[in-house]
């Protein structure tokens, strides 16, 4: 499996025979043997130049058929063979590696010696020609080009195991907001430039009755939102799983709390086989948003909810550090059968309580709480504590 860049493609007579000669090809990338040869501990660093390059990247397989079309025509011509798309080379990076559940800045150093002294900015091919002549047209996107040419050489090299799920399984990205417009102006643009390293199935936004501008601002993003049915942040986590097709759905509030950075980690334990992923800020090598006070009153309460939850539920693996933060992955198959019945702020702790009874498979990683960028957080300390507690009564004699 390889990629061309646009490529201009010719036919020639050699020998009393029409030939299909491509001129100008810059032929197959070389980023996938280096992160087949990371997956399989044979590498650590990829070295590269201009990042900033863009352009037209094409399925080989798609520009053999357009080859073979030339073939049948009566009287050679000359076309250009390309998608009429431009991606940097940092985007192909980014989708590459991303693939697999690497951050690509872990493992890509820029080196001055693969600077071209006559680079060319942007190259890109317009193939209507050949689409009007040969009835001819890119059929793979980029995204579907990155994704088949990791697959190969990770089986290649026998390594395609390690990276199954992140490569096939479906994982949706669920972004949880009820009038966040503000938060959303500003969290948004740097959102969408990192998902595009990340391959998410699809994203969506679970919307809990915003009557600001929340929706027309994700609808700017083309992110697609489902509407809830009736309030409650438990309603948006039975909403997404009744709605979104995935294997695994990830939660995420873009408000600042949470480190989108974090995101591909989530891939990585589910494909270690975990049932629920929770990324803690209570756990060794985490950063809660309050530790930097001497009064740290809401980390209390959480700590004291998660050491009720370990004693009253959990029979075997590690303590869960942090039962309760909302930026978390859980599987399909989990979703039904945990029964989750909470439609409040209580469902996280519902989701760790219940995944505990039934002797899942729960993982956890540190995070870095950030702050809200804007607005206020909708629970109010006293009143959701209260709530919390209800719960954990209401699971103990259930």
């Amino acid at each position: 499996v390889s990629a061309s860049c646009q490529a201009k493609v010719c036919i020639q007579k050699v020998n009393g025979f029409q030939v299909a000669v491509v001129v100008n090809g810059l032929g197959q990338v070389n980023v996938v043997p280096v992160i087949t040869g990371i997956i399989a501990g044979k590498q650590k660093k990829l070295y590269l130049g201009n990042l900033d390059a863009k352009r037209d990247w094409g399925y080989a397989k798609d520009y053999v058929e357009a080859m073979w079309l030339m073939l049948q025509q009566k009287t050679g011509d000359d076309y250009v063979i390309a998608t009429n798309e431009t991606w940097t080379v940092k985007d192909f990076l980014v989708q590459s590696f991303g693939s697999v559940g690497l951050n690509w800045e872990d493992h890509v150093e820029i080196d001055p010696r693969y600077f071209r002294p006559t680079e060319v900015d942007l190259l890109i091919g317009d193939y209507q020609k050949a689409k009007k002549h040969l009835g001819w047209e890119p059929k793979t996107p980029f995204k579907e080009l990155v994704r088949l040419m990791v697959e190969s050489d990770l089986k290649q090299e026998g390594v395609f195991e390690k990276v199954k799920w992140s490569i096939n399984s479906q994982v949706a990205l669920c972004l949880l907001v009820r009038n966040e417009a503000d938060c959303l102006r500003i969290m948004l643009p740097s959102i969408m430039e990192y998902l595009s390293s990340i391959q998410f199935t699809n994203i969506y936004a679970i919307d809990g009755g915003s009557t600001d501008q929340t929706v027309s601002i994700l609808g700017s993003y083309q992110i697609p939102v489902i509407s809830q049915s009736q309030r409650g942040r438990g309603q948006a986590f039975h909403e997404a799983f009744a709605k979104i097709n995935a294997a695994a759905i990830v939660f995420y509030s873009p408000d600042g709390n949470e480190d989108i950075k974090d995101l591909p980690k989530f891939f990585k334990y589910l494909e270690e086989g975990n049932d629920l992923v929770i990324a803690s800020r209570m756990c060794s090598g985490a950063i809660n948003e309050e530790d930097h006070q001497v009064l740290k009153w809401r980390k209390w309460a959480n700590n004291a909810f998660n050491l009720l939850a370990n004693i009253c539920f959990r029979r075997h693996g590690n303590y869960i550090t942090d039962s309760i933060n909302g930026y978390r992955a859980l599987t399909a198959t989990a979703y039904k059968k945990l029964n989750l019945t909470a439609q409040d702020y209580t469902i996280e702790y519902q989701m760790t309580i219940r995944s505990l009874k039934n002797q899942l498979k729960l993982a956890e990683f540190p995070t870095n709480e950030g702050q809200r960028v804007a607005g206020e957080t909708g629970a109010h300390s006293f009143p959701t504590g209260i709530k919390f507690l209800k719960r954990l009564w209401t699971e103990l004699i259930e």
